[in-house]
């Protein structure tokens, strides 16, 4: 990193492409596919393989003392960080504002590349690749800044965010796991003593980063998995289909579910439920051409009175008719879920049957295949408990309810699922945009929404079996505690989770700003989880409030007739909110000179800088010489001129190479006659003018308070996205003094408390608003990101900020291949 090169780049995937100066920004890595992330001179940034790169051959001991100087300063602070490296979270889809020519725009993902996000720029019709973790990000440049103001009361706690936008990212060159050494490679770790000391979380390894021994057989993830076999348990349905019109009466005594007889130590798989009780789960092979796939395959359920159901639609409503209290989310369509899979252990030192302790309606083991050693006794609780000032609004009269009696399918008629889809509008381009996508479906939840899920309360008039009924039912996963090697204690799942399923929730005693730093500072910070989810709201609408207009009322109402045009298709995309399909050739970045391409296509031509040849020749370096003269001057040469030019035989530099935009286009001068100058003008040269004395000759004058572009980095002197300062908190409405409450998870919790933190996390955290729509007070659950296959150990991201705490370290030692390195 930081080794000054040149690179082949393609404009478009047909062309042969050109070399061009730059700096390599990231080593090649299965992370961003063994490719180089290059930092080019003129502000663009690309992937680029190892055979189209060239290393300079002599270049000046810092090699950002070469880069063109609008670059320079970002080049600087890069490589002194690298490798900690603050970068948005982007997803394809997502609206994002961002900086173009000294202006704030809205901006949509087009494709997310690693470190790289492609974003449409709909008011210019343009599109770019931006680095990441660059300041052009309105996120970004917002944090930054908050930053350098944000209030130091909270000093010396650190806590965990259930969300935010910004990663803080920690890759070594060479990536050889946790006990790798700093950039200059030297010991970053801290001693023990000095961990203990400022009560590190155990969870995440506070020990120093020396490489310890690692043993022949970890224990901790040694196991097999078995098939389960239900077949003595097991309750037959009808072998054959008869024809008949489904009611109650498809459905005997012994299919009916009765919750009380799969719990405790009859805890079983959710996914095998409907399986004892007379349904069948068959996996299909699809013959002939389905898309751009010759065959696929598909998993249907057969019913007890032998009706097959295709999807998990037909599943609830075959629910429905037959009244049976079998509830969805025991159902899976996924071919790659083995739901007879379980997962055991292959020794057991100390054993615990129920660390719950019968609190749970299923058990949840815990297990020690490491040492002789007990985790610490908790009040497990299942529920969170306010401490001191801490007051919960929890007034039936306080909750928004809904009338559904169809187990709340139709969202546009739930009351509850509105007020999660409404809390998603933006406005854009004069026109609200929504997400109805961000709903439950089928129980399961597929992304995270920042703006919180409002499910259906103890007001509402649906039933228990209701699609927006998720998180407030009990544990029904199988999970089980164990002992880590090197993080203390962690849980895993003993049978395959699909994914978008709920885990579990996060519970423990719930503290003002004043108990949970005393709390912090005699008792341990460990387990803090801030309810931060008006701040990450804000964070992520930031900008946005500025193109309200009075109107937003009548948009409002529109919303509901909109979405019940796209109540047929329920998953998200880009084309559900807006339809844009950039071409093959808008692969490409913004330069001053646009044009339109395929009528009101993308437009990012690049034009802004010297092309170096990649075929060597005394012609191509002709050609160039005279190009680098035309360019440069922007004036019409005469012939002998050129010929001159071409036989020029100085040597070349690569900043010589570098083409300085036109100060005039650019905006940087204007010109005036010189009878017109002032005294308090600034004169510059400028190749091509006249210098002679003539009164006629126009002179150029610098502007006064110019905001250019400026690369990779937002122009010095840009002010925050609109709206992102001059607004008041939401939070601030509930009490001047009002500041995020927090969880502490250590004395008193459940089976959340124990899940680790992972730098590329099979969990996400969810704000859910159940007992109370008191934005203060949300819920925190776990899903599933992925289908997590049994064995494996569930994690979610701290969202941990380095450097946040001054004197404080705290490695990660998740073994991801993406793994930050430093959590503190």
């Amino acid at each position: 990193v930081g080794i000054r090169v040149i690179a082949l780049y393609h404009e478009r995937p047909d062309d042969k492409g050109e070399f061009y100066a730059g700096i390599i920004g990231e080593p090649p890595k299965g992370l961003n596919k063994n490719r180089y992330l290059i930092f080019f001179d003129d502000g663009v940034v690309r992937y680029v393989e190892h055979k189209n790169i060239r290393v300079v051959c002599k270049s000046s001991a810092n090699a950002a003392d070469d880069v063109h100087e609008n670059v320079r300063e970002f080049i600087q602070t890069y490589i002194a960080k690298y490798p900690e490296r603050p970068m948005v979270k982007l997803t394809v889809g997502q609206v994002v504002k961002a900086e173009l020519d000294g202006q704030w725009f809205i901006t949509r993902v087009i494709q997310v590349d690693a470190s790289l996000a492609q974003l449409h720029f709909e008011v210019r019709s343009h599109a770019e690749w931006l680095y990441r973790g660059s300041t052009r990000l309105g996120p970004l440049f917002t944090e930054l800044e908050n930053q350098k103001t944000r209030n130091p009361a909270n000093k010396g706690v650190v806590r965990r965010r259930m969300a935010g936008n910004i990663e803080y990212m920690n890759q070594q060159d060479n990536m050889t796991g946790p006990g790798s050494g700093g950039a200059d490679g030297g010991d970053a770790g801290t001693d023990e003593s000095t961990v203990k000391r400022h009560n590190v979380a155990r969870k995440t390894g506070g020990g120093s980063r020396k490489n310890n021994a690692i043993p022949l057989i970890k224990w901790d993830t040694e196991g097999d998995v078995q098939k389960v076999d239900i077949s003595d348990k097991r309750v037959l349905g009808k072998s054959s289909y008869t024809r008949h019109q489904c009611s109650p009466k498809c459905m005997e005594p012994e299919h009916e579910y009765h919750e009380k007889d799969f719990q405790q130590a009859n805890t079983t798989n959710p996914l095998l439920i409907p399986l004892y009780l007379g349904w069948d789960r068959q996996i299909c092979k699809l013959q002939g051409k389905l898309g751009s796939k010759v065959q696929n395959k598909t998993v249907t359920y057969v019913a007890p009175c032998g009706r097959r159901l295709r999807n998990l639609e037909e599943v609830h409503r075959y629910l429905r008719l037959t009244q049976s209290k079998l509830e969805i989310d025991f159902f899976s369509t996924d071919w790659m879920l083995n739901v007879f899979d379980e997962w055991s252990p292959k020794r057991q030192i100390n054993q615990i049957k129920d660390l719950a302790y019968g609190k749970e309606k299923i058990w949840i083991p815990c297990i020690n295949s490491v040492d002789n050693s007990y985790p610490d006794y908790v009040d497990y609780s299942t529920e969170r408990i306010p401490i001191g000032k801490v007051h919960i609004n929890d007034d039936p009269e306080f909750l928004v309810r809904c009338k559904c009696d169809d187990d709340c399918q139709d969202f546009n008629n739930c009351e509850c699922q509105q007020l999660t889809i409404q809390a998603t509008a933006i406005y854009m381009n004069n026109r609200l945009v929504t997400r109805p996508s961000v709903v439950y479906k089928h129980r399961r939840l597929l992304d995270i929404v920042q703006t919180g899920i409002y499910e259906c309360n103890k007001m509402c008039k649906c039933s228990t079996t209701c699609i927006n009924r998720v998180v407030q039912n009990p544990l029904r996963n199988k999970l089980q505690v164990f002992k880590t090697e090197e993080r203390d204690w962690g849980v895993r799942t003993l049978c395959d989770i699909p994914k978008g399923a709920f885990i579990c929730i996060y519970v423990g005693h719930l503290y003002d700003i004043e108990d949970q730093e005393h709390q912090g500072k005699t008792v341990g910070d460990e387990y803090f989880a801030d309810l931060d989810l008006i701040e990450s709201a804000q964070r992520n609408k930031e900008g946005y409030e500025d193109t309200v207009p009075e109107n937003i009322e009548d948009d409002l109402n529109l919303i509901r007739k909109t979405e019940a045009q796209q109540n047929h298709n329920r998953s998200y995309s880009p084309s559900t909110e807006e339809e844009y399909e950039p071409e093959e050739d808008t692969d490409r970045d913004f330069t001053p000179k646009r044009r339109d391409v395929g009528g009101g296509g993308l437009s990012s031509e690049r034009s802004s800088r010297f092309k170096i040849s990649q075929y060597d020749g005394a012609a191509s370096a002709s050609s160039s010489d005279e190009s680098v003269t035309s360019n440069c001057t922007n004036s019409t040469k005469s012939p002998s001129s050129s010929a001159a030019t071409r036989k020029s035989t100085r040597p070349k530099y690569i900043n010589d190479l570098i083409r300085k935009p036109d100060p005039f286009q650019a905006g940087y001068a204007v010109k005036k006659k010189l009878s017109e100058v002032k005294s308090d003008d600034i004169l510059i040269q400028v190749d091509g003018m006249a210098d002679d004395d003539s009164d006629d000759d126009e002179i150029a004058i610098e502007k006064e308070k110019l905001i250019g572009r400026s690369g990779f980095s937002a122009p010095m002197g840009m002010a925050a996205p609109k709206g992102s300062k001059k607004l008041k908190s939401t939070r601030k409405y509930f009490g001047h003094d009002e500041e995020p409450y927090t969880m502490d998870a250590k004395g008193k919790g459940n089976i959340g408390r124990y899940l680790n933190h992972c730098c590329a996390p099979n969990c996400f955290v969810q704000s859910v608003f159940v007992d109370t729509h008191d934005l203060r007070f949300h819920w925190v659950a776990f899903f599933s990101s992925c289908q997590i296959a049994a064995g494996a150990e569930l994690n979610w991201d701290y969202q941990y900020v380095p450097g946040q705490l001054e004197g404080r370290e705290l490695w990660c030692k998740c073994g991801a291949e993406n793994c930050k390195g430093r959590l503190l």
